[in-house]
């Protein structure tokens, strides 16, 4: 259990997150006593989830987003390697890979230890985020649908 210190920058993080998405104006569901809330976003290809949490016992703010199709069986090593490639390629934040199941997760991830956190953290922990998701959700569905190659996905990354 965290400790009232810790309790109170975790209900001020979650606080300023909430005042975040208003600013947006997005809409929202808030999970007050788990410190936690979910948004949808419409992506240029496929639309994406949001869940951004608040966690006070590690004093971390972490952003997932499980992309919305399983991978399938034959095609997940195809899409390890461009996983790997993509998780190469990006400034912050990386995708999770469930190689048994076909899921495939973003997640970022901010410690706020002893800082004033801002909305321009949330913003940017959103920003990155949806930007990194709509690039490459829609290319790694077609790759694992065969219809987008490796190549082509390094041709992108090159770019």
């Amino acid at each position: 259990m965290a400790d009232n210190n810790k309790m109170m920058q975790a209900n001020e993080a979650y606080e300023t997150l909430c005042l975040a998405l208003d600013s947006r104006g997005w809409t929202y569901t808030k999970d007050e006593e788990g410190l936690e809330v979910k948004a949808e976003v419409i992506g240029n290809d496929i639309d994406i989830t949001l869940r951004i949490k608040v966690d006070p016992e590690r004093l971390l703010v972490s952003l997932f987003s499980d992309l919305s199709y399983t991978v399938p069986e034959d095609s997940r090593v195809e899409v390890a390697v461009a996983l790997a490639m993509i998780n190469y390629a990006t400034v912050d934040g990386n995708f999770d890979y469930n190689f048994s199941t076909g899921r495939i997760i973003f997640r970022l991830t901010s410690r706020f230890r002893e800082s004033l956190v801002g909305t321009e953290l949330f913003n940017y922990m959103i920003g990155v985020s949806c930007s990194t998701i709509d690039a490459y959700n829609d290319k790694l569905f077609m790759i694992g649908k065969g219809r987008y190659t490796l190549e082509e996905l390094k041709a992108f990354i090159d770019e």
